[in-house]
């Protein structure tokens, strides 16, 4: 599966993006979109992502701009990892009354951490009760893939525990590389779901 990030200020624009793919992460803070224009963009049936980075907006902005997404029918929202508590929260407890995935993403501009670091960042996003865990760090070199491959040896890892825990949940693996290398990594296990694994390529920005 195929995941576009649109950041286009014109609503028309964004829809006619969303005509033509099945899943797309809208950022909400690249946007101008007014409350009726989400309404409209997240109403439209297609898996969405809705994201809206720090920067532009206050805190309590962002959190307003990704209820209303949720409540117009967004598949996940997106909170960064680095986000105050209270913050998440709050916004975890809406996602779960409006049955909206939670994305705990991690971001890291400046390098690639190690497999074990990686692997602690996965295991506190899941904790903090993340449904999807999303890793996004940079390469500088090819020598940083080729030493540890984190990417490859991370997504073994989890595969070894969905089949270990295979009676007791399931889930799925998504993967996704971006020019920075984005590693998205696995959908959190759920009773009663079938594992499957996806792969998600973006080539716009984060």
């Amino acid at each position: 599966m195929i995941c576009i990030s649109i950041g286009d200020k014109d609503v028309d624009k964004c829809q006619s993006y969303l005509e033509k793919v099945e899943m797309a992460e809208i950022r909400l803070d690249l946007t101008e979109f007014t409350v009726q224009d989400i309404e409209r963009v997240f109403s439209c049936g297609k898996k969405l992502i809705a994201t809206c980075r720090p920067g532009k907006f206050s805190d309590p902005e962002r959190a307003e701009l990704l209820k209303i997404a949720v409540k117009a029918g967004a598949t996940y929202m997106d909170i960064e990892y680095e986000s105050p508590a209270d913050y998440r929260n709050d916004l975890l407890g809406y996602a779960r009354k409006y049955k909206s995935d939670v994305i705990i993403s991690y971001h890291n501009h400046e390098c690639t951490p190690s497999l074990e670091d990686l692997e602690k960042i996965m295991n506190e996003c899941f904790a903090m009760g993340a449904d999807v865990a999303k890793i996004a760090t940079m390469v500088r070199s090819t020598g940083i893939i080729q030493r540890s491959s984190p990417c490859i040896r991370l997504r073994d890892v989890w595969w070894r525990s969905v089949w270990e825990n295979w009676v007791k949940s399931a889930g799925s693996l998504l993967l996704s590389w971006v020019p920075s290398l984005l590693l998205q990594h696995w959908m959190r296990a759920r009773q009663q779901h079938p594992v499957r694994s996806d792969i998600q390529n973006s080539t716009n920005s984060l």
